[in-house]
């Protein structure tokens, strides 16, 4: 019921190409499409309609894992947050 910030674990499975079903709140802070690279369910019947939706359409569960796998690289790699990081410093020694 208390902390913040980006969830690590979500970051972990979308880099593992993995399509993941989580509340808004299990993704919180992290910058991704419901329907797109994650499948947000709030409710009970929520993620019924969510499993309903995806476990019969194993290519549509695959393009959103692609889809999030894509994201993870391009935003939280080392590469990509060193350069973010890079950049930052940058900016602040300017």
């Amino acid at each position: 019921q208390s902390g913040g910030g980006m969830r690590l674990k979500v970051v972990e499975a979308m880099a593992m190409g993995r399509c993941i079903i989580s509340t808004r709140i299990g993704a919180e802070g992290i910058s991704v499409v419901d329907g797109e690279e994650i499948v947000l369910a709030d409710s009970v019947s929520d993620w019924i309609e969510a499993f309903d939706l995806l476990v019969p359409a194993p290519d549509g569960s695959l393009e959103i894992a692609q889809r999030a796998q894509a994201v993870a690289q391009e935003r939280f790699s080392l590469a990509s947050v060193g350069k973010q990081l890079e950049e930052f410093y940058r900016e602040v020694l300017a």
